[in-house]
């Protein structure tokens, strides 16, 4: 998979999307308070082979871990289908909270420690959006099909959250302190 970042400075009409009024309005209702945007992507599923996003949670990623949740907001520009590595999650993971990830094959959560039976796809339209929170168990899979898989994605967290220091960092979301094994 192939990501683009920090794009919304720089492309007038991705910024407008970062900051469309009906994101922000429900960011903000979902919050209780006015959100601010602390990353931006675009994720470039290619065809025949568009690489797996293991099982993870978004706040595990140290420039999206905040002392309050983060949302993320998932837009399909192409249609998003099992076979191209539409989204799946695991619904209620989020309540799990902060769960160590290891680096594998990526910075991911342990395979056998996710609920796979309770996974749900989320195949999206074009232009289709999904909101999650920051911490839910979710996936992309390969894209072995012939068909390319575009998203933009965007964290928000409230803005009276704070970044979280390097050491609670570790607690949190490595098995450094904690010992847990894979």
């Amino acid at each position: 998979m192939h990501k683009i970042h920090e794009f919304v400075n720089v492309e007038e009409r991705l910024h407008e999307i970062a900051y469309h009024p009906a994101i922000i309005n429900t960011v903000t209702r979902i919050f209780g308070e006015e959100p601010k945007l602390i990353q931006d992507m675009a994720l470039l599923k290619p065809p025949h082979g568009g690489g797996e996003k293991p099982w993870h949670q978004d706040m595990a990623y140290g420039n999206l871990t905040y002392t309050k949740v983060a949302i993320g907001i998932w837009i399909a520009i192409d249609e998003a289908t099992v076979e191209n590595g539409c989204m799946h999650v695991i619904p209620g993971s989020h309540q799990e909270g902060a769960t160590p990830h290891y680096a594998i094959r990526d910075w991911h959560l342990c395979d056998s420690h996710v609920p796979v039976e309770r996974d749900i796809v989320i195949p999206l339209k074009p232009g289709g959006v999904l909101f999650f929170y920051g911490m839910l168990y979710h996936v992309t899979p390969s894209n072995f099909s012939h068909m390319r898989r575009r998203a933009l994605q965007f964290h928000y967290v409230p803005t009276s959250a704070e970044r979280v220091g390097p050491k609670e960092y570790k607690r949190m979301f490595t098995n450094e302190l904690s010992g847990a094994e894979c």
